[in-house]
């Protein structure tokens, strides 16, 4: 009789909460769902927090990916720090900051704008262009010398201590559109309409169907950020 082949799939680790989520792993989550509600693809999810190929995810016994799923069930809350905006972050010993005693450069301007254009959810080089040192100018010495690390080492960081950077990066981003005034009422447009299709959600009872995209991007963010933009 032969010995039964017992798979060795080693260790598999996998997020338990929010600030075990790393800032890349939140871009590439945003990626998959395209920002919008749908249904999301498990296999590909898996790939993302585990860093495991599809192969791999595919390999496993489907009992083992059930309990892999179960960790996941902190998804369908909001990350704590999502409410909140904040201008600089900690890292090691350095603090970086984003400048808002000053209007935004051309040259970040024009940085920024294309690195939204290319991917809209690569927050990790929009902050790498504008979070930096304090002293610290953007010219083509820092894109050469410093601007590979310093996406990467954003990519590392917890999703939860990041986004509220991300959320003040936003506010400052839209008030720079006054370079392109159509740029900006787009903006407010859009915004107004995410703003009540969430109240429809909510109303409607789908809130739960919506969570993983629609409770991060809460209403209270919204709504704060859309009044403000108002005052533009």
């Amino acid at each position: 009789m032969e010995n039964e082949i017992v798979k060795d799939f080693g260790k598999v680790t996998i997020p338990t909460k929010w600030e075990e989520v790393t800032l890349k792993q939140f871009e590439d989550i945003m990626k998959l769902t395209g920002g919008e509600t749908k249904n999301i693809d498990v296999v590909s999810l898996l790939t993302i927090l585990t860093g495991r190929d599809e192969d791999f995810i595919n390999s496993l016994p489907a009992d083992f990916v059930d309990k892999l799923m179960a960790n996941l069930i902190f998804l369908n809350d909001t990350p704590r720090e999502t409410t909140e905006t904040a201008s600089q972050i900690k890292v090691g010993k350095d603090f970086y900051h984003i400048n808002f005693m000053e209007k935004l450069t051309f040259g970040e301007y024009v940085t920024v704008n294309e690195l939204i254009k290319n991917d809209r959810f690569d927050y990790a080089s929009m902050l790498a262009v504008l979070c930096r040192k304090e002293g610290e100018k953007f010219d083509s010495t820092f894109e050469a010398e410093h601007f590979k690390e310093r996406k990467e080492m954003f990519e590392k960081q917890p999703v939860t201590s990041v986004l509220p950077l991300v959320g003040f990066f936003l506010q400052l981003y839209l008030i720079s559109q006054k370079y392109s005034p159509d740029s900006l009422t787009e903006a407010k447009s859009q915004i107004s309409q995410l703003v009540k299709s969430l109240e429809t959600s909510l109303k409607n009872g789908d809130g739960k169907k919506r969570s993983l995209i629609w409770r991060i991007m809460t209403g209270r963010k919204l709504k704060k950020l859309n009044k403000a933009i108002s005052r533009i």
